[in-house]
């Protein structure tokens, strides 16, 4: 399916307003937001390891907001950086 982008449309506004909302999320982590987040959600809903996650202070794993789970698609060796192709 092809996306076509409204004539008109400002990428940039979009871009500042997904800023803000990351930014209001690592500011107040534990605020109410239209999205999941923290690790709960992601051990739920992406599958991380929650023994991998319990090494992580809780104060930066309240903040995280992810769609995805690159670990899932093999480990990420030293050296690398970007994600191998499935």
């Amino acid at each position: 399916m092809a996306a076509i982008c409204p004539v008109g449309f400002n990428v940039d506004k979009l871009r500042e307003l997904v800023r803000a909302e990351y930014d209001r999320v690592a500011r107040e982590p534990y605020g109410n937001f239209h999205f999941h987040r923290g690790p709960e959600y992601a051990c739920r809903m992406l599958r991380y390891d929650p023994s991998d996650l319990a090494t992580i202070p809780e104060e930066s794993t309240a903040f995280f907001v992810g769609v995805d789970n690159p670990y899932r698609i093999g480990p990420i060796e030293a050296g690398e950086n970007r994600l191998r192709k499935i």
